[in-house]
């Protein structure tokens, strides 16, 4: 099932995918195609990974495609059009958009993906993976170009990143690591994948976005209670907002407000409006049962329509 909401966060429309094809598949991610009609869901359980295309208003299924995969932790539509990137263990997938087909499957490193921006410069993506490990991907040629490690010189008192959130500059010139054990927003220059600053925001991180325009960042901590709100600019912390075990975040297209889903130990979390330049809660509402992602429809890359 899949909530609607408008960016009041009054109920729109309620979603039950007619293609479900057993009881014991559940969603691990959602993601609006560049239409904003559709939406792609990634299931699993009950065997392989699974990825479908859903009609948004009725809820019919316009593809679904079967991947050897175990699990499926995240979904991006390029801006071509083309092409969706799922994200697996320790692979990456690049799929047609309309499943027609299991498209190209590459292996990204040998430890578990914990990040993936399919969205940098240059026809470049980036992943992290396992606890201090960088990767580049080209998207057009769908290949590994080359990895970095993140941990410092002298790891002695063995302090690693813990590397979580990843994202990329407007420009594309840097690109930011979420290390969730050492509680730093790393700086990495893209062309020698090295850190070169970085911002204290905490430990424990577990989501990162950044604000249309590239201005800010909104990372989620979950065990501390705070959303907190980088100035990657001036590379300091703007704000930290209390709120009750923030999980994952999203940000409006017009940059004002992110959108927060809350992870309840019982029973359905909630979803919060934030104010960003107040840091201030201005609407709430009632999740589903155990729903933990979100996606925004229109965003900075949309919308796009394809013609065949």
């Amino acid at each position: 099932m899949v909530l609607i909401l408008d960016t009041r966060l009054e109920h729109s429309d309620t979603i039950r995918v007619n293609g479900m094809t057993s009881s014991q598949e559940h969603a691990s991610a959602v993601q609006f195609g560049l239409d904003g009609a559709t939406l792609y869901l990634a299931l699993h359980g009950g065997g392989d990974a699974t990825v479908l295309r859903v009609a948004r208003v009725t809820g019919n299924v316009l593809g679904r495609q079967s991947l050897p995969e175990d699990s499926l932790t995240g979904l991006w539509p390029l801006r071509d059009g083309h092409t969706l990137v799922a994200s697996g263990t320790t692979t990456l997938r690049f799929l047609p958009a309309d499943l027609s087909n299991t498209g190209h499957r590459i292996a990204v490193c040998d430890e578990p993906i914990t990040g993936v921006t399919a969205f940098g410069v240059r026809d470049r993506a980036y992943a992290v993976c396992g606890e201090s490990t960088l990767v580049e991907i080209d998207r057009k040629l769908e290949i590994v170009v080359r990895s970095a490690s993140l941990l410092p010189v002298d790891s002695s008192d063995g302090a690693s990143c813990g590397a979580g959130g990843v994202a990329t500059s407007r420009s594309g010139s840097i690109v930011y690591v979420l290390c969730r054990q050492t509680g730093m927003l790393l700086y990495i220059d893209r062309l020698t994948l090295t850190p070169f600053d970085s911002v204290d925001v905490g430990a424990s991180g577990h989501d990162m976005v950044l604000v249309p325009g590239g201005r800010r960042a909104v990372i989620t901590r979950p065990s501390a209670n705070e959303l907190v709100v980088v100035d990657l600019h001036d590379r300091e912390v703007e704000s930290r907002v209390h709120l009750e075990a923030p999980w994952s975040a999203a940000v409006g297209a017009d940059g004002h407000h992110a959108y927060v889903t809350t992870r309840a130990t019982q029973g359905p979390g909630l979803l919060l409006r934030v104010n960003l330049e107040s840091s201030t809660v201005t609407g709430t509402t009632q999740a589903l049962q155990g729903a933990f992602g979100i996606t925004l429809w229109p965003s900075t890359a949309s919308p796009r329509m394809r013609w065949n």
